[in-house]
C-alpha cells in the first residue's frame, strides 16, 4: 500500500479498501485475502469488500496510488539475486525486503524505438502505440515493466508480444519485425542501432528513475564490489553526455 495510508497494524486494515488480484487463468487468486484472514486472525474483516482486479499492473497501480491495500507476492526480483542466479538487476524502485540493497543510476524520458521504414514512423500518436504490439525488457520474469506503471496510471495498457531480459536481444527482433521497444531516452541515445527510427513516448507518462539492485551478502565481495562500480559508472557517464 502506499505510505500515505498510515498503516502500522492490523487493525489499521478496517478503515481501507482491500484490493483484491484475481487472475483470469485461475479459479482464485494465488494470494487471497480470505486465506490471510485465517492465518493472521484479523477478526471482523469482511473480506468480499473492496475492488478486483484481473490485472496486476492494474492492482500494482491502484495501491502505489492510495486507493486500498494489495496483496500481493514478493517480488521476483529479490529471489533472484538471493540465490545468486542473478548479481546484479535494473528495475524500477521496487518494495524489496531489507536484505536487498539499491541505488538509482539513471533517469530521463522514454522513448520507442521502431525498425527502419515502420508503417508508424512519424506517425507514432497513442492510439497507434497502444494497438501496436511490443517488446517488453525486465529483469523479472513475470509481471509489469516500468513503463505500464506509467501507463497503467492513465487507464493504458498496451499489448506486450514478447518478453525479453537484454535491450540487445529486444532490439534485434525490432529490427527484424513491426514490433515496438519502449526504453529510457539515454539508452536509447547508446544503444539504437544504426538507421533504427526513434520517437518520444507518445503519452504523458513521466520518466521513470532506473536503479540497480543487489543482495546484502554481495556488498563486500571485491569482484561484485568492482562490477557494480564499473556498471554505476558506465551509467552516469551516459547520464551526463550531452543528448
Amino acid at each position: 500500500c502506499s505510505p500515505t495510508l498510515g498503516i502500522t497494524r492490523h487493525d489499521d486494515l478496517h478503515r481501507h479498501t482491500l484490493l483484491h488480484y484475481q487472475p483470469p487463468s485461475h479459479s482464485g487468486a494465488l494470494l487471497s485475502w480470505t486465506t490471510w484472514q485465517k492465518l493472521a486472525r484479523v477478526p471482523d474483516l469482511d473480506m468480499g469488500a473492496g475492488l478486483v482486479f484481473s490485472d496486476e499492473t492494474h492492482t500494482i497501480t491502484a495501491a502505489l496510488d492510495g486507493q486500498g491495500i494489495a496483496l500481493m507476492s514478493k517480488a521476483l526480483i529479490a529471489d533472484e539475486l538471493a540465490s545468486g542466479r542473478l548479481d546484479l538487476a535494473a528495475d524500477v524502485l521496487l518494495p524489496l525486503p531489507d536484505a536487498i540493497e539499491h541505488r538509482p543510476v539513471m533517469s530521463g524520458p522514454l522513448v520507442v524505438i521502431m525498425r527502419p521504414g515502420h508503417p508508424l514512423a512519424g506517425k507514432l500518436d497513442l492510439p497507434a502505440y497502444l494497438a501496436a504490439q511490443h517488446v517488453l525488457v525486465s529483469s523479472r520474469r513475470e509481471g509489469p515493466g516500468m513503463e505500464d506503471f506509467g501507463l497503467s496510471r492513465l487507464g493504458y495498457r498496451r499489448n506486450i508480444r514478447l518478453r525479453c531480459q537484454h535491450h540487445m536481444a529486444a532490439l534485434s527482433t525490432v529490427m527484424g519485425s513491426d514490433l515496438l521497444l519502449t526504453l529510457p531516452g539515454l539508452l536509447a541515445r547508446q544503444l539504437a542501432p544504426a538507421g533504427s527510427h526513434v520517437e518520444p513516448l507518445p503519452a504523458d507518462v513521466p520518466g521513470l528513475e532506473l536503479h540497480l539492485y543487489w543482495h546484502r551478502d554481495q556488498s563486500a565481495d571485491p569482484g561484485h564490489t568492482w562490477l557494480r562500480q564499473r556498471v554505476m559508472a558506465m551509467l552516469a557517464e551516459q547520464q551526463s553526455e550531452p543528448g
